[in-house]
């Protein structure tokens, strides 16, 4: 008994048949890959008119459709071939119909964001990592005499030296030691030559030479020096046989970057200074507060230890002296009346001040950590000031504070203008601000640190274990941007992120202290000048075996460990 054909109801969407006969891929279900879908619409009418051509042209050499059974098969086949063209067209139109850009003259102009930064963007600013200080840098007097001290006193001579400075991360042993290079070169002038290397940002230990003898006499002499070992030998030379009584002052910032096997390279650098007739100032950092007696006893041995210079952690009270004079300086940069310099002022409040204070001296006393903490205060007040002055922003707030540690994009931040009144206080940083911020930096453990992670987050330092253990050795941002980028596309489930959006999730990785992040270093790997401090290092604070406990419900991420298996 033949079989009753069933009734087809008239397609709403194409299938994935129609699609790939199309070549077009399947329109994405989520809000995230608009993009996707208004790429393939774009393409949709030319292939849709290649495909009435391909009909039309197989259907206009047919013959008369003849009487005889067969005959009438085979032109019906053909009816249904052109009535399918028909539906594919019509739906198609649908679709670029419903999910097209809407032109200009149908829509209402998209409010735009005030060309007039709010209140908050300077301050945020301020405590933006790599901003530098206002002014000199409060509560290292006693270390800033020092340094000022041994440089006076070598230079002036001239006598070779050399000194150690050690202390935490984030104690200002770097911005202390730009600060005061500043004033030797306006007190001694062309008497002394500077070359201030961030070992960090060195491929190898042994090219920590060129990259010296490039910050000395520039890259065109390098270039023109065959090898390695000429250029140390060009070094040594000039730093003991030099007839000019100019003073070198070298500044190997990270040293411990330098450490080898057999420490030839840092042995070296440090006997050039004891070398007869040397002008040769060298200057070590590095976070080891035992680093010349633990890795070189054989400075010891030969009655040479350098000068050592030991940074402390910043108290509670340094820290909260430190903010609020960066607030004072901010509020001088208003260009506005009394009242709005004391709004600027008082952006955050003295008790928030306080808790992150006591929260950042408690754990880590990084000055950095707090700066990254008042940065995410005031990125949630803003988001209350557009909530009160916009409240048809209402879902975008809502959505930033989904996650308080998640990055601020141009669509969620800058997408509501809003505009505070001259009479209206501006929201402040409350102390229930910052708790909830340090509750996701320092609270509970590394798995619990990485659980309150969004998921490009966690797929950024996912991408970062598995390229740290590919690589083994650290990786420069611009690095990790590639391998994630090249993880993302392979698996082709995780949209990447644009280069500004993953220094954004870098900055909050490192707030939650799941991320170690060097410091910005005037030279990078290439012999070139940084660029958006792409070429800093950066490296996990956290195992891997924590790493996958913490992800192993997300199966694209476990996915970046097995191909990398």
């Amino acid at each position: 008994m033949p079989r009753t054909p069933q009734k087809q109801s008239t397609p709403t969407v194409l299938g994935k048949r129609t699609l790939n006969a199309l070549n077009i891929s399947t329109p994405p279900q989520s809000p995230v890959k608009v993009r996707t879908l208004r790429s393939a619409s774009k393409e949709l009418p030319a292939k849709v008119a290649l495909a009435e051509k391909d009909v039309k042209e197989k259907t206009e050499g047919l013959p008369t459709p003849p009487a005889t059974p067969s005959k009438r098969k085979l032109r019906s086949e053909n009816d249904c071939r052109l009535k399918r063209a028909d539906k594919l067209r019509d739906v198609t139109n649908d679709i670029l119909i419903t999910h097209s850009t809407p032109s200009s003259e149908t829509t209402p102009g998209t409010p735009v964001t005030p060309s007039t930064p709010s209140i908050y963007s300077g301050a945020k600013a301020l405590f933006q990592r790599g901003s530098g200080s206002p002014g000199k840098l409060l509560c290292r007097d006693a270390e800033r005499e020092a340094l000022k001290l041994f440089f006076s006193s070598h230079v002036s001579t001239p006598a070779a030296g050399s000194l150690y400075v050690s202390g935490p991360p984030g104690t200002g042993k770097s911005a202390l030691m730009a600060e005061v290079l500043n004033d030797v070169k306006e007190k001694f002038g062309n008497a002394v030559k500077i070359a201030n290397i961030n070992c960090m940002t060195v491929r190898k230990p042994s090219l920590v030479f060129c990259s010296i003898f490039q910050e000395l006499f520039g890259e065109e002499l390098l270039e023109s020096i065959p090898g390695e070992k000429s250029v140390t030998e060009k070094l040594e030379q000039y730093f003991t046989k030099s007839t000019t009584k100019q003073s070198c002052i070298v500044i190997l910032d990270e040293m411990d970057y330098l450490i080898t096997k057999d420490q030839e390279i840092l042995y070296q650098v440090f006997e050039w200074t004891r070398l007869k007739n040397s002008n040769l100032l060298l200057v070590g950092i590095a976070n080891a507060l035992n680093l010349t007696s633990r890795f070189l006893p054989k400075l010891k041995a030969r009655n040479f230890v350098p000068e050592i210079l030991r940074f402390t952690p910043y108290t509670a009270e340094q820290i909260a002296k430190v903010i609020c004079a960066r607030l004072e300086a901010y509020s001088g940069t208003v260009d506005d009346d009394v009242d709005g310099k004391d709004r600027a002022r008082s952006l955050i409040h003295p008790a928030a001040i306080q808790l992150c204070a006591r929260k950042t001296a408690a754990n880590t006393g990084d000055l950095r950590k707090a700066f990254d903490i008042c940065k995410r205060g005031l990125d949630l007040a803003e988001d209350d000031a557009r909530r009160k002055f916009s409240p048809q922003s209402d879902v975008v707030c809502q959505e930033n504070r989904s996650h308080i540690l998640t990055p601020s994009t141009s669509m969620s931040r800058n997408s509501t203008a809003f505009i505070i009144p001259r009479d209206a206080v501006p929201p402040k940083v409350t102390i229930s601000h910052i708790a909830k911020i340090c509750s996701s930096a320092f609270g509970g453990s590394t798995v619990q640190r990485v659980h309150s992670l969004n998921l490009q987050q966690k797929a950024v330092l996912c991408a970062l274990v598995v390229g740290e253990k590919r690589k083994a050795s650290s990786l420069t941002i611009r690095e990790l941007y590639e391998h994630y980028g090249a993880l993302c596309a392979k698996d082709k489930l995780l949209d990447s992120l644009k280069a500004s959006e993953f220094r954004e999730v870098i900055s909050a990785l490192e707030v939650c202290g799941v991320i170690n992040l060097s410091a910005e270093g005037r030279n990078n790997s290439s012999g070139g000048k940084s660029s958006n401090g792409d070429s800093r290092r950066i490296s996990a604070a956290v195992q891997a075996i924590d790493l996958l406990r913490a992800v192993e419900d997300v199966g694209m991420l476990k996915r970046f460990f097995s191909s990398s298996a």
